[in-house]
């Protein structure tokens, strides 16, 4: 792991696993009975979508089931049989894999289930899935892997690759290649940093993954481009962006004072990656000198140097809690920012 930039990513998948959390609750209240009488007769059928990536269904009729329902038939109807077709027809079916419950429905009541011509039929709601107009599965996505393997402080995005596997988006194919291979593509896809991801196809088909996505990407017609938040390789000036230094200054001789580390972690919530990291004491040499130049007055305290401006919006959220100098140094002066923070003031 490449310490914060790897932070930073696992916290926008976080943020794509959460989404997709709350969403499968979302789709597993549709299985939940919201009213059912036990004495119902019912006959099931499941109608497969042939697309071995698609969503499965069992789930939902063994959520119906485990209410002790009279299920009188169970049925799977393999995709394009005969009476799959006519079902199709019959129910007037967009989406494969699809449920159709018929019987004595009037005594059941079941979210996400939608009555028509006197049976109770879902449709799969997440992709992927075999659409019946077009005769295609949705949801299938291809992805260009523009990596950076000679940036060892760039973020590493086979993180998001894995989170997108793990979470059901049908990847059909791709490919990975080194940015000095990949001018065609950053060229086509307008690609300003690498390592990046072109993904290609439906992924808008996947809500909330897709809409948590385009926080952090920028898109065109039929594809996507996730690049990463600093530290990352700018294309245009071949340089990496995004590296910050840190120099704590401490004071030994308080022993009561806060733990300057935790400067690292506040840091790291802001998406700040630490390349370099430097300790003096205010009895040091460098200490004191820093002191004069800055005109410190307070420590334990941090002072950040580097390509601050990489990361949009620090500066107005270090403007509550330091200064920048002219030479472009951050210097943390507000200790009342830090909760029961004890710190010695110099004279």
């Amino acid at each position: 792991m490449n310490s914060i930039s790897d932070v930073i990513l696992i916290g926008v998948l976080s943020l794509l696993i959460i989404s997709t959390a709350n969403f499968t609750l979302t789709t597993n209240r549709y299985f939940d009975l919201v009213n059912a009488d036990t004495s119902a007769s019912i006959t099931i059928t499941l109608l497969e979508s042939g697309c071995e990536k698609c969503e499965v269904l069992d789930d939902v009729i063994t959520s119906i089931k485990s209410e002790d329902i009279k299920v009188k038939v169970e049925v799977k109807e393999p995709f394009g049989s005969i009476k799959s077709r006519q079902y199709v027809s019959d129910f007037e079916i967009s989406r494969l894999p699809a449920i159709i419950i018929e019987g004595e429905i009037d005594k059941l009541t079941l979210e996400g289930f939608i009555e028509k011509n006197e049976a109770l039929i879902f449709e799969t709601p997440i992709a992927p899935y075999f659409e019946v107009s077009s005769e295609e599965v949705k949801g299938k996505v291809t992805i260009i892997n523009i990596k950076a393997s000679s940036c060892t402080d760039c973020s590493d995005l086979s993180v998001a690759l894995s989170f997108l596997d793990q979470n059901g988006v049908y990847v059909e194919g791709g490919i990975d290649i080194e940015y000095e291979n990949a001018s065609e593509y950053i060229t086509q896809y307008e690609v300003t940093r690498v390592p990046s991801l072109i993904i290609l196809g439906d992924i808008a088909e996947y809500g909330s993954i897709y809409q948590t996505l385009q926080s952090v990407s920028k898109e065109g017609t039929g594809y996507i481009v996730v690049q990463p938040a600093a530290p990352y390789f700018e294309l245009k000036t071949k340089v990496t962006r995004g590296l910050v230094d840190i120099t704590y200054l401490g004071d030994l001789a308080c022993t009561e004072c806060y733990d300057v580390s935790i400067h690292d972690t506040a840091l790291g919530n802001l998406g700040i990656y630490l390349s370099d990291k430097t300790t003096y004491d205010i009895s040091d040499s460098e200490g004191i000198e820093l002191i004069e130049k800055y005109n410190i007055t307070k420590v334990p305290t941090v002072i950040l140097t580097g390509d601050l401006a990489a990361y949009d919006g620090f500066e107005s959220i270090w403007a509550d809690v330091g200064t920048v100098e002219s030479d472009g140094t951050y210097i943390f002066r507000e200790m009342d920012q830090i909760t029961g923070a004890v710190f010695n003031e110099l004279e």
